[in-house]
């Protein structure tokens, strides 16, 4: 059975079973609002590196179980932080914390102005000026006491627990700090990683759904004006909105979580659904028009645009799979979602949407009837005498005529745009990926600058029996890298419980600021050929870890194969495509344009001064695999009106006319649902956006402009040679 056939049954069941899809659509829609409550997001370890891997295992279970425990910081500022009344305050706040459940421990200067009252007077009090003076005077200039008007709280809290339960902690140390009576001129705030990493959760919650918001409502906007030739042109908007319901209600119950990177799918899946939706509801109402019998319009319209749109489909999917060769599971995951969404929203679009609009015709008849067709024609007449002005067949009419200058401008572009790719700039700083002006990190930026600025390291994981000769061993190691590495300023070491596990911390300062990505990148390189150099004793083992490594090895992951995936997402495409088609032209002619359409990126980005991201890095097989859905479609079309017997240009006009809009109004839908995210407060996914929507802007371009003269071209040459074999046999 031929999958035309396939889809024209699908389209007897659609219309021979309405009833039994709503019902079953409106049920799957509260389960997935249900499910959608139990999505959380993730931030640890595991959205970075496999869980199986050494990386993981070194730094997770090993490092951060046994030489880190989470922690928080007060910060505390008053015009003099020594003074009796502020110590008291301090005291008072760690005597609460300390019985909150979790914390490990609380220190500050406060223990040690006690201690020295409990040696004076025997009472472990905080006493008068006096009597602490001397001794706190010993702390100025370090991590307790930075100086007279600012000292910190230092909390450690376990390292195991859940997000709930590290939330719990801070509420109840916030209540307790905005309920107390503090001095005159005196704050306390809440700080640290910990805290840090709990706000950006929250933020990031907090602009999906801004985002999304305004993604709505520009694709709103976008459907009114150019969406507007046909009835009830705002029902896909609302199809699509369903399917987003499903998608958020699958991850929640397969217990996806969300991460910074995964939450620029939804706009993505809103543009890519609003466009399987139009494309269905543009084919069955020029069915519903031009044919009698309304059941013949469903069969026909799912028939013949559903499998068109399954290919378009099929490109996306192959263009997000480029991603799952990432060796950083929150690309991987980004895929993931993309590809089940994009399915949910082709089903959507299939069964609810055609079914949806097959019924309101009905009712529409039933309202208006024997005058329906003289009414309705008005209608359509109408907005069509508005958008003629716009018209795209005109346009598409012109490139397919002048294809050696439009195609060689194009393609010298985008060979000019590939060569500038590679010198485009790679934002790694982590912290330039987040809101710049959020409360969190700037009192985080404030806590590090007091205490003397950021220090990273890189920490040499020891194992085995760590004996004296080890310990001898591992400080040799520490003195022999401050001495001959200018980037290490100095080191110390650290044991586990067990006497089998040590660590070795050598401190690199400011690394990124001072060395970038590739610099910190060979300083890891330079440390572990030194243990190889200066190897541990037999029997001990010695491995790179540390905050600063991972992120070393995941930012450069994230960069460095942006070009290795694209190339790998061009190769699927081709491949789906020529096993779709068994025909080496027509898996050709869609991807060509899109192969430019990347150049043209890569060179814009270049002379705009935008750098790539872990976001932006991912774009080069999207582009191929949402740019080649819609030369698929416009493919697809041109072929039907080519089966017709229509000549390559008529076919070419016939199918912009029929088609064109539609496409013009799904690139634009998508186009404006990237712009969203322009709008987030996460400079990573405004980059992702701004890169998107100039994208998007050359996919449509190439789409009306580098298609028509390329598919045209190639069909006349295969005329041509077919005719002048035919007259060489005779």
């Amino acid at each position: 059975m031929s999958i035309r056939r396939f889809y024209e049954r699908l389209g007897i069941f659609v219309e021979g079973h309405g009833r039994l899809i709503i019902v079953c659509a409106i049920l799957l829609f509260i389960f997935s609002l249900l499910m959608a409550q139990q999505i959380e997001f993730a931030t640890g370890t595991d959205t970075f590196v496999d869980k199986d891997s050494r990386i993981y295992q070194d730094y997770q279970h090993l490092y951060l179980e046994n030489f880190r425990t989470d922690s928080l910081v007060v910060m505390v500022s008053s015009d003099d932080v020594t003074s009796p009344e502020v110590l008291e305050a301090m005291d008072s706040l760690e005597n609460y914390i300390r019985e909150v459940e979790h914390v490990i421990s609380v220190s500050s200067i406060t223990d040690y102005a006690k201690q020295m009252n409990v040696q004076r007077s025997g009472i472990s009090e905080i006493g008068n000026r006096q009597t602490y003076k001397r001794v706190l005077s010993q702390f100025y200039g370090t991590p307790l006491l930075p100086n007279k008007n600012n000292a910190f709280i230092f909390i450690e809290i376990e390292s195991d627990l859940t997000t709930d339960q590290q939330e719990e902690i801070l509420n109840q140390i916030q209540q307790r700090i905005d309920f107390m009576d503090l001095p005159p001129s005196t704050t306390m705030v809440l700080t640290g990683e910990t805290a840090f990493n709990l706000e950006l959760q929250g933020e990031m919650s907090k602009t999906l759904g801004t985002t999304m918001a305004i993604a709505a409502l520009l694709m709103v906007v976008i459907l009114t004006l150019v969406f507007r030739y046909v009835r009830w042109y705002f029902l896909p908007f609302i199809i699509i909105i369903i399917a987003l319901i499903y998608t958020f209600g699958l991850m929640g119950f397969l217990d996806i979580k969300m991460t910074m990177v995964s939450m620029a799918i939804f706009p993505i899946l809103l543009g890519l659904g609003l466009d399987y939706a139009i494309q269905f509801h543009n084919r069955i109402e020029e069915e519903l028009k031009r044919r009698e019998d309304r059941k013949e319009a469903v069969y026909y319209t799912v028939g013949r645009t559903g499998p068109a749109v399954a290919i378009a489909l099929t490109i996306t999917a192959f263009g997000f799979s480029a991603l799952l060769t990432s060796p950083v599971p929150m690309i991987r995951g980004f895929a993931m979602m993309g590809i089940v969404g994009i399915v949910v929203c082709y089903l959507t679009a299939l069964f609810v949407g055609v079914f949806i609009i097959y019924e309101l015709d009905r009712r529409w008849i039933k309202k208006h009837g024997i005058n329906r067709e003289n009414k309705r024609n008005k209608k359509v007449s109408r907005v069509d005498n508005k958008v003629s002005k716009v018209k795209i067949s005109d346009i598409t009419m012109w490139t397919a005529k002048r294809p050696f200058a439009i195609l060689s401008i194009a393609l010298l572009l985008g060979g000019i745009g590939f060569y500038y790719d590679e010198k485009v700039d790679v934002q790694t700083d982590v912290r330039e990926y987040v809101p710049p002006d959020l409360d969190c990190l700037l009192e985080f930026k404030k806590m590090e600058s007091l205490m003397g600025g950021r220090t990273d390291y890189m920490v040499v994981l020891v194992r085995g029996d760590i004996d004296s000769e080890t310990q001898r061993w591992m400080e040799d190691f520490g003195k022999h890298e401050v001495e001959l590495n200018p980037h290490i300023h100095s080191y110390h070491t650290a044991s586990a419980e067990g006497n089998t596990l040590a660590a070795i911390y050598l401190d690199i300062g400011d690394a990124y600021a001072e060395l970038g990505l590739s610099g910190t990148k060979e300083l890891s390189q330079q440390i572990y050929d030194d243990l190889q150099w200066l190897p541990p004793p037999p029997g001990i083992t010695a491995t790179l870890t540390g905050d600063m490594y991972l992120f070393t090895i995941v930012l450069d992951a994230l960069t460095s194969g942006r070009v290795e995936m694209t190339v790998f997402g061009l190769f699927l495409i081709f491949l789906a495509l020529l096993v779709i088609y068994r025909n080496l032209k027509k898996a050709l002619v869609p991807v060509i344009p899109m192969i430019i359409v990347t150049g043209w990126s890569g060179g814009l980005m270049y002379f705009a001064g935008v750098p790539y991201t872990p976001l932006t890095a991912t774009l080069g097989a999207l582009i191929l695999g949402i740019g080649g859905e819609y030369t698929v479609l416009m493919m697809e079309r041109y072929y039907e009106e080519r089966e017709n017997g229509l000549d390559p240009y008529e076919a070419m006009k016939e199918a912009t006319t029929k088609i064109g809009r539609a496409i013009l109004a799904s690139g634009l839908t998508v186009l404006f649902g990237f712009s969203a995210l322009i709008t987030s407060s996460f400079p990573m996914q405004s980059n992702f956006g701004l890169v998107t929507v100039m994208d998007m802007t050359f996919v449509i371009l190439a789409t009306f402009l580098i298609f028509p003269p390329l598919i045209v071209t190639l069909d006349r040459l295969g005329e041509f040679r077919g005719r002048h074999i035919l007259k060489s046999k005779f």
